[in-house]
């Protein structure tokens, strides 16, 4: 088992206005298998977790700030 840190913007979310943010779905298909193999996915983030993009505060990412 691995912890596995991602940045947000420019990694996980592609888009610079808020409408039009996305995630690959390659990057959520792989966030997945790393997660379905008992890995903990982390999102490194100066941001409070009500300033992170919707998508991502509801994908299943832990948050470490």
């Amino acid at each position: 088992m691995k912890a596995v840190f991602f940045d947000v913007d420019g990694t996980l979310i592609e888009g610079t206005h808020p409408d039009y943010r996305y995630m690959r779905e390659n990057v959520q298909k792989a966030i997945r298998k790393l997660q379905e193999q008992g890995h903990y996915v982390f999102i490194a983030s100066g941001r409070l977790l009500a300033f992170l993009d919707e998508k991502i505060r509801n994908f299943g990412l832990y948050s470490y700030r």
